[in-house]
């Protein structure tokens, strides 16, 4: 922390930011350095962050200096924030998805979206942890799997408790900004990565539309389900990162069939649609999956229909619907497919794209060869199921990947119609209630907003979807939701249920 200086730092927004800097209260590389102090602090407990970048303090005086001589880049100027570590950077950091198998290896150029917040002024603070190969190596039923742990970044663990993970598989992603050890960060999503440790960490986690956000130079699963987005404490937060790193992008190898689909569709700035209006919106409830019998519904669903009567009573106009395909969806195995064919060639793409790879891994071959061999990689939390099955199928040309394929589509089909028939600006559900999965298959935004705890007093949310490029409707619906029930609360320090043990930093 700079000597001498003292900044309370928990719970700052942009507007708070750009307002201290304004008034000569605060700079950027003050602001740096007392994230890094927080971070040494407390990351011992949380393991939320696998590497502070060596050069932030230097980047955020150089980030001052412009601020000084009038060359404002836009509301993230000077504002430090974290990317999960599988989001490339062309610096001294690494890129290893949590893995040691890629330690070492550098890209020729930032991510796309990295490149994007360096221009619009953010500080890359460092690298958040993450469940390891973005919990893509063996999941149940096919074998062990640990959310919230990586080889080389250990646990990472829930601020609001701490005997709890944190979700995946943008772990850290979600527990630093929530424990305020950096303003925002970036994760990834292929299912459920950005929004689960959202909530679970109680912070906003925003999903784009696939192909809205680039996805070069960010280590894949699927190129029909992998985005990245932000996560934040506040959806206006939110809403501003995300404005910074839209872009269609010729580098990302799988954009062309996604984002022409948004042509048209995209404003100058989402932040348009956090309004307080709220009487002209409908909003539509997914009542099949509200209705499902299990522990965390059945426990949250009172605080559900709160929050939908307070969004009533705020003007809102809301209908129950269902979506026509979601039984035939439930039962499916068929994104599972996907997924195991597509990363069995988009790995391969990545790491080719690499400058270099010291460890001389190639493909998916390579790599499960090289995690029988290192120790470190052989361990009780992962196995290589999954990696299995994706090394034994046969190429993108297979009628069984096709036949996959169209039936992802089809379900998504399905939330198409229950939108556009009831006329919804969104489609509201408990975020623990298969939402990110109904988004997922289709390549859908979707975006959490944190509401009420659970038991253990871990939080949970309220999510936002609907089709491809519903991000308008989506945000004001989450907007709303986060005014009239919105329960975002700091952690208590010392973390709830004792110091943890961390294996690297």
């Amino acid at each position: 922390m700079p000597d001498g200086f003292d900044f309370n730092v928990e719970e700052l927004t942009i507007t708070d930011i750009q307002a201290a800097f304004k008034k000569g209260t605060l700079t950027s590389a003050q602001l740096t350095e007392m994230y890094i102090h927080r971070i040494g602090m407390y990351n011992f407990e949380l393991g939320a962050v696998i590497e502070v970048n060596k050069d932030a303090v230097e980047i955020a005086e150089g980030l001052d200096k412009e601020y000084k001589a009038g060359k404002i880049r836009g509301p993230l100027h000077g504002v430090p924030i974290l990317l999960k570590d599988n989001i490339g950077t062309a610096d001294r950091m690494e890129t290893t998805a949590g893995s040691w198998a890629l330690i070492g290896s550098k890209p020729y150029r930032d991510a796309t979206v990295a490149a994007k917040l360096r221009k619009a002024g953010a500080v890359l603070l460092g690298k958040a942890n993450l469940s390891q190969w973005a919990n893509w190596r063996s999941r149940a039923p096919y074998g062990v799997s640990t959310n919230s742990w990586s080889s080389r970044g250990g646990y990472c663990h829930c601020p609001y408790n701490v005997t709890t993970a944190c979700s995946g598989s943008s772990s850290g992603s979600g527990a630093a900004p929530a424990a305020n050890l950096v303003f925002a960060a970036l994760g990834s999503e292929t299912d459920g990565s950005i929004v689960s440790p959202a909530q679970t960490n109680g912070i906003v986690g925003l999903k784009p539309t696939i192909g809205l956000t680039s996805r070069a130079g960010v280590v894949p699963i699927s190129r029909t389900q992998d985005v990245v987005g932000p996560m934040a404490r506040t959806l206006s937060d939110a809403v501003k990162i995300l404005d910074a790193i839209v872009q269609r992008d010729g580098e990302d190898q799988y954009d062309a069939g996604y984002t022409k689909r948004c042509i048209g569709k995209i404003p100058k700035t989402y932040t348009t649609y956090l309004t307080k209006d709220s009487k002209k919106s409908t909003y539509c409830v997914a009542q099949q999956m509200i209705a499902l019998n299990s522990t965390n519904v059945n426990y949250q669903r009172p605080t559900f229909e709160s929050a939908i009567n307070l969004l009533k009573k705020d003007g809102a106009t809301i209908k129950y619907i269902d979506i026509p395909t979601y039984r035939n969806w439930t039962t499916s195995s068929f994104e599972q497919t996907v997924l195991h064919y597509e990363f069995k060639q988009d790995i391969k793409n990545y790491i080719s794209g690499l400058e270099f790879v010291p460890t001389g891994v190639k493909d998916l071959t390579d790599l499960i060869a090289y995690n029988i061999k290192d120790p470190r990689e052989q361990n009780g939390y992962f196995n290589q199921t999954i990696w299995y099955a994706s090394e034994a199928t046969d190429g993108l040309d297979s009628p069984v990947y096709k036949e996959a394929l169209a039936g992802d589509f089809k379900f998504a089909a399905g939330i198409d119609e229950a939108f556009n028939q009831n006329k919804c600006d969104a489609i509201l559900t408990l975020t623990s209630a298969g939402a990110s999965t109904a988004a997922a298959i289709g390549g859908y935004p979707i975006i959490t907003v944190p509401v009420g705890v659970n038991a253990n007093k871990v939080p949970f949310g309220i999510a936002a979807f609907g089709p491809a490029c519903s991000e308008p409707g989506l945000i004001k619906a989450a907007y709303a939701v986060e005014r009239v029930a919105g329960t975002r609360k700091p952690p208590t320090y010392p973390f709830v249920g004792g110091p943890r043990n961390y294996t690297a930093f």
